[in-house]
């Protein structure tokens, strides 16, 4: 894989990503790692990842997005350094799902993909198991639903 653009120029690189429960790449990590971070995570919770990477001083500036299991890409965040942020969604509640993290240079060429916007030069995915929230809920006639017992049967039949 081709560490320049058609120009000559270095493409970027993330430097590394870290979430809020420790996870995180090494640094300078290959492009397409993935993280088992081995989290339980529950629906509401929100997740926020530390993002770091760009190319040579002087270079264009690089764009993040977060995208998360069963969702659309989000809109991108421009800097060197960001934060993204998910809200964990109940249609996630399951054993195993993933986040994705993408970046890429404001520029035409990138390392993989296409041109623009569609293409990166960089991306990691998370991996969490999501269990409903411990928070009972209203049915609409007011009444209390039955919760399940404890998180493992919850992602055990999810």
């Amino acid at each position: 894989m081709a560490n320049t653009d058609v120009y000559g120029r270095k493409f970027p690189s993330i430097k590394y990503v870290s979430d809020r429960h420790g996870a995180a790449t090494s640094l300078y990590p290959r492009l397409g790692t993935t993280v088992e971070t081995g989290a339980i995570v529950h629906e509401g919770d929100r997740l926020t990842f530390r993002c770091s990477g760009g190319g040579r001083p002087g270079d264009p500036a690089v764009r993040w997005w977060l995208h998360p299991y069963s969702g659309e890409r989000q809109r991108p965040v421009i800097g060197d350094c960001v934060e993204l942020t998910w809200t964990v969604g109940r249609s996630t509640v399951r054993r195993r799902i993933y986040i994705g993290i993408g970046m890429a240079g404001e520029t035409r060429y990138h390392r993989q993909g296409g041109p623009d916007e569609e293409g990166y030069d960089g991306w990691v995915v998370f991996y969490y198991a999501v269990a409903p929230s411990d928070r009972p809920r209203a049915e609409p006639d007011g009444r209390i639903r039955l919760q399940r017992s404890s998180v493992v049967d919850a992602l055990g039949n999810a």
